[in-house]
């Protein structure tokens, strides 16, 4: 009855949601290239840790860092949770060049994830979630040739973005290593509009629609390391029981009950298909569409960056954790026409979590903050580069009521906030952002088989 009505709430949330879901508000940098990236971001667990994560294995949530952290390892405490994740993201942002502001916002989906243990050492996951994100809207003002006095209004506005359907399967190798890969199928639409409004055909639009399609595939292999930490003491109490006083003391390891965690992921693309689609485009100033007739189609292959991502952590289980993680991406080979320029990027997450009664509570509330510095791959028309840097904070309250004999874990009620800026140069657009992301997480025993008496 419980789980019934869980998931018929979540299942009402998730259609009104994708129903009503916009984008997240103008963002000038978004017209670059493909977007603004969102193919390193994570859950709301590492939204709150400033986006590190890629060596964090919890117990509750489902790693999209890297599929590696999927898995149990041999010998170690099964996680035998199926779990389901939904999220959203809002937006509010202040736009800024020189003397001219704007602010704007919206809200929209993160993502849909589910996370299946399969075996005792294999755990999987499935769903849904953005790659790219782009929207932007802005118009100015030119005079006509020969003419002073007239002027012609130009409006350039855009939208949609690369999307990815994912697939993670991630075993435990050994007691200390977990291997596993991420499959996915990337796919989307970014429409672009460049319209005039010219004053001899009053009031009518005059214009191109041009539409971007992207297809393609990526694999994404991962590996964890994990290894408990231990202090040496000397232990006499031995040699004391056998009367050899003055025997050297033994050497002897006592566990912390800390854990140290490395780990790494390799993104891989096949060659992405991009097919461009313009079109004659005439609307009046209502919107009310004139003619939208195809001139051109053309497809072509472009590259994607294979890009790598390494982090550590170290680690009290459901209590405390420490992480960061390092990324690299040679987004110059990424080349689809003569006006798109990109550079490699380096980017850097760090964060910690904290729960004071993790480990006495299952109702225990747990605590995140982070940090990151991330470069955007994308130069802008004067060739200045793209930095994004923000802080966040997070917080999980478990709720609910559930039989301790049925149900090992509570819903989990997620939130994060993250504030930042993105910017080029001081002369050019300044972007300052706050989010709010929150996210509703559902566990349950995984295939629970009742035993009487």
């Amino acid at each position: 009855m419980y789980i019934k009505s869980d998931l018929i709430s979540i299942l009402l949330l998730l259609s009104f949601s994708v129903a009503h879901a916009q984008g997240l508000g103008n963002s000038p940098y978004s017209s670059l290239g493909f977007g603004e990236p969102a193919y390193e971001n994570g859950s709301i667990l590492n939204t709150g840790m400033g986006n590190a994560g890629v060596a964090v294995r919890h117990h509750h949530f489902i790693n999209f860092l890297n599929p590696a952290c999927l898995a149990n390892n041999p010998r170690i405490r099964i996680d035998s949770l199926a779990k389901l994740d939904f999220a959203m993201i809002s937006q509010r942002k202040n736009i800024s060049i020189q003397n001219v502001k704007e602010t704007t916002g919206g809200i929209n989906l993160s993502y849909i994830a589910i996370g299946l243990p399969l075996s005792k050492i294999w755990g999987s996951a499935f769903g849904f979630r953005p790659f790219s994100t782009v929207q932007y809207n802005y118009s100015y003002q030119l005079p006509v040739t020969g003419d002073t006095t007239t002027t012609v209004t130009y409006k350039n506005t855009s939208s949609g973005g690369i999307y990815k359907l994912f697939f993670s399967n991630g075993f435990g190798i050994t007691k200390n290593i977990t291997f596993g890969v991420e499959t996915s199928y990337l796919f989307g639409n970014i429409n672009n509009k460049i319209m005039a409004n010219i004053p001899s055909t009053g009031t009518f639009l005059n214009g191109f629609r041009i539409v971007h399609r992207h297809t393609g595939i990526e694999m994404k292999p991962g590996i964890r390391y994990r290894a408990e930490l231990f202090k040496k003491i000397k232990d006499s109490s031995i040699y004391k029981k056998l009367n050899l006083s003055g025997t050297t003391s033994k050497t002897k390891r006592i566990s912390k009950g800390w854990f140290l965690n490395l780990a790494a992921t390799y993104d891989y693309f096949t060659p992405i298909k991009r097919t461009t689609e313009t079109f004659l485009y005439n609307e009046t100033d209502k919107n009310v569409l004139l003619n939208d007739t195809l001139v051109s189609s053309i497809s072509q292959n472009v590259q994607f960056a294979q890009g790598i991502r390494t982090g550590f952590s170290i680690e009290k289980p459901m209590l405390f954790c420490f992480a960061a993680d390092f990324s690299y991406y040679p987004w110059s080979v990424y080349k689809p026409d003569s006006y798109t320029s990109s550079r490699n990027i380096y980017c850097f997450y760090a964060g910690a979590e904290y729960s004071p009664n993790g480990q006495k509570s299952n109702r225990a509330k747990t605590y995140r903050i982070g940090f990151n510095y991330v470069q955007l791959p994308f130069l802008t028309s004067q060739g200045y580069t793209t930095t994004d840097m923000n802080v966040s904070a997070g917080i999980t309250v478990p709720f609910g009521k559930r039989p301790a004999y049925w149900f090992p874990v509570l819903p989990k009620f997620n939130v994060a906030i993250v504030a930042g800026q993105r910017k080029a140069s001081s002369s050019y657009i300044n972007e300052k952002y706050l989010k709010l992301c929150f996210s509703l997480l559902i566990s349950e025993k995984w295939f629970t088989v009742p035993k009487f008496n």
